[in-house]
């Protein structure tokens, strides 16, 4: 048997939250209205918001704009039509 150690969730003021594993990856969690289809979403990590810079190839969807959790995030398309998200943190 093995034993899995409970990380806190972290709660926010949106009906959403976050389960944390220190500083690697976590999981965001939020509520969507009934009407709305339910999405998984992979966001890469940035070390750095103004000194990242995406290869040619790659459109940018959205520049990184500050986000109500206290990060900078950004869409890009690559050639192949997909869709990555980006996030870096917020200058303080």
């Amino acid at each position: 048997m093995r034993l899995v150690r409970r990380r806190p969730v972290v709660a926010t003021d949106h009906n959403s939250g976050q389960l944390r594993n220190g500083d690697g990856p976590y999981v965001f969690i939020s509520e969507i209205p009934e009407d709305r289809e339910p999405q998984t979403r992979i966001v890469l990590k940035a070390a750095d918001a103004d000194g990242f810079r995406p290869d040619p190839a790659v459109e940018v969807v959205t520049p990184f704009e500050d986000t109500h959790h206290g990060t900078k995030e950004m869409t890009v398309r690559d050639p192949d039509g997909r869709l990555w998200s980006l996030q870096a943190p917020a200058k303080s």
